[in-house]
């Protein structure tokens, strides 16, 4: 058992447009979590309009401390949805965490907010990582069976 007493910090994360929101709303649904941090929202709420990589930066690490506030001292599992383009940033939300933060990737084809995407992204080596241009059902679907296998190996 980790320093949260059991519980995870689902972490996705992936290029603007990949399904981010659309995925961990219904995940977070799913396993009755009241917790799940948008990063729209939160950067948003923390009037923080930088897209810089320090304006970046400060958000997720805010993000990571309220996670991991909450995976501390409540009795559910929090979801994440931010870009999060950094690994090191990711890497210090596991150290805070013990091994409780299952980081889910999620890549996309589509063309959408291409724009807005970050040139320098990290994928690191996620627990998990979905291809996101199928129906959500399908990508939920996969989620969920290679969840079981990343919690099952990890015991």
């Amino acid at each position: 058992m980790g320093k949260g007493g059991g519980r995870l910090i689902f972490s996705f994360y992936g290029q603007p447009a990949s399904g981010k929101t659309s995925l961990s709303v219904h995940f977070a649904n799913a396993i009755g979590s009241p917790f799940l941090i948008d990063g729209d929202k939160f950067r948003e709420m923390m009037k923080n309009r930088r897209f810089s990589n320090k304006g970046r930066e400060d958000n997720l690490r805010n993000a990571n401390a309220v996670a991991t506030y909450l995976n501390m001292n409540t009795p559910a599992s929090v979801v994440l949805a931010f870009v999060n383009p950094f690994h090191r940033i990711r890497e210090e939300l596991k150290d805070l965490n013990g091994g409780q933060v299952i980081e889910i990737l999620l890549k996309s084809e589509r063309t959408i907010r291409r724009l807005h995407h970050v040139a320098s992204f990290e994928a690191g080596a996620p627990d998990i990582t979905l291809i996101t241009d199928r129906p959500i059902e399908e990508t939920f679907t996969d989620l969920l069976a290679q969840l079981a296998q990343t919690l099952k190996d990890r015991r």
